[in-house]
């Protein structure tokens, strides 16, 4: 037998050094191209103006481009990481700059150490919806639908972290964030600490007034809006409120009291109406009902639904038929819209998913309340670049899916090998022919290179 025969043709004989200039994150240029051509870095200058108190440093919009890099790249949650990046000569040449302007761990604390009070993160706030604002302007949506929901981050092993508490969820201790979502992103939010629940304090009517404010200043003043909620913020002081102070359409998940409970018994069978999703099946009616603490003298329009089928279209029995309520104040709506629109509450759950996917990790990286509110904005302005990225550029070239999760551009975008060579007076990326092809590189340089309309800050 020859055993010859069985050794690869091209086999490996030794392993040296090379100074060429190498990096795994090949994508990262690009999405960073495109970054830079929506110019979002100089909101953040112009709001952190006070931050860089001498010119020794790096300015603070290289820090941040530095730090969504960071962020997008999901390599690594440990802010340690920056110390291992800044030795990386191709990493350094994949953010288009040299070796000894990379950040250290160092800097990065040094900077979210300036957020210690609520003030200076309102402003990253700003930014967060000034990019809303931006997306929301170039698909130029004729209505517009948002979510409010809490999101739980699991820090149960980092309890010592100021504002870590017992959260809803049995035996998991964390923060528990209010958010307003819409179409894949976070529109807004509210960093809170883990014990702060669905209605704490005016935190609703604050974060929604602020974010329906946004959208008439800054996108359109006759835009019909419709927000939808789970039962955890049913109260007539929010529905009041959004029906008769803010003027926009809700549609809330009621709660099924006892008495509510015995009049949908009393309902005749014939007066409901089937309803087909794509798996289930439901039945329906509708009815007005005004809970007997409400002030208000009228009521609001519920429609009662009931589970028929499961996903596999069996029959579910009697006693273990699920049943909701949904409460709302449009008086055009068809019952079966109104089913439709509380059922896509799940495209919020799948905003959550995408989020905490994008941050790797649900732990935080300081102990200090402050800084990891900072930190949670900017990765949330992150996460909305990311989403942009892939709806505006890699959809649009047919790279990947609309619908493609943080993981998956991940893989098949970023960690692409490519090298950066110097020629003339310019560097040149160049990437191997197959992903070259297989990512149409050609028509995605492109199109990150085209300038696109800035997103401005709403001033209220």
């Amino acid at each position: 037998m020859n055993i010859q025969k069985n050794i690869p043709s091209c086999r490996i004989k030794k392993v040296e050094i090379t100074n060429e200039k190498i990096t795994g994150r090949g994508g990262l240029p690009i999405f960073l191209r495109y970054v830079d051509s929506i110019g979002i870095l100089p909101l953040f200058k112009n709001e952190l103006i006070d931050i860089r108190k001498s010119k020794k440093g790096q300015p603070v919009e290289s820090i941040i481009r530095q730090v969504v890099a960071f962020m997008a790249d999901g390599s690594s949650s440990s802010i340690i990481s920056f110390d291992e990046i800044k030795k990386d000569e191709g990493y350094a040449a994949a953010l288009e700059c040299s070796r000894s302007e990379l950040i250290s761990s160092h800097t990065v604390r040094r900077f979210f150490q300036n957020f210690t009070s609520s003030l200076k993160s309102n402003r990253l706030r700003k930014i967060l919806k000034a990019e809303f604002i931006r997306q929301v302007r170039a698909t130029t949506p004729e209505q517009i639908t948002l979510d409010i929901d809490t999101m739980v981050l699991d820090n149960s092993e980092s309890d010592r972290r100021h504002g870590v508490k017992p959260t809803y969820k049995k035996g998991v201790k964390g923060f528990q964030n209010l958010q307003v979502t819409w179409n894949g992103i976070l529109v807004d939010a509210l960093f809170r600490n883990g014990s702060a629940h669905s209605n704490h304090g005016d935190d609703v009517l604050h974060i929604l007034r602020n974010v329906i404010n946004t959208i008439r200043k800054g996108y359109r003043q006759d835009v019909p809006i419709t927000i939808t909620m789970d039962s955890g913020f049913f109260s007539e002081e929010n529905l009041v409120f959004l029906s008769e102070e803010m003027n926009v359409t809700f549609i809330a998940m009621g709660k099924m009291y006892d008495d509510l409970r015995e009049k949908v018994k009393l309902i005749p069978t014939n007066e409901y109406s089937l309803f087909e999703g794509k798996r289930k099946i439901w039945t329906y009616t509708e009815f007005n009902d005004k809970r007997e603490s409400w002030k208000r003298t009228t009521g609001f329009r519920v429609v009662h639904t009931c589970l028929l089928t499961d996903d596999n279209g069996q029959a579910e029995l009697d006693f273990i038929r699920e049943d909701s309520l949904i409460y709302t104040n449009s008086k055009t709506l068809s019952c079966k819209d109104i089913i439709t629109l509380a059922h896509n509450r799940g495209r919020s759950e799948l905003t959550n998913r995408s989020f905490k996917e994008f941050m790797t990790t649900e732990t935080l990286p300081f102990k200090n309340f402050g800084m990891n509110t900072a930190w949670y904005f900017i990765m949330a302005i992150s996460h909305s670049l990311f989403v942009g990225f892939r709806n505006e550029i890699l959809a649009v070239v047919k790279c990947v899916s609309d619908t493609a999760n943080p993981t998956t551009i991940r893989r098949q975008v970023f960690d692409i090998a490519a090298k950066v060579i110097r020629k003339g007076t310019g560097f040149i990326l160049k990437f191997p022919s197959g992903v070259y092809n297989r990512l149409n590189i050609e028509k995605l340089w492109e199109q990150v290179n085209i300038k696109l309309p800035s997103p401005t800050i709403i001033i209220q």
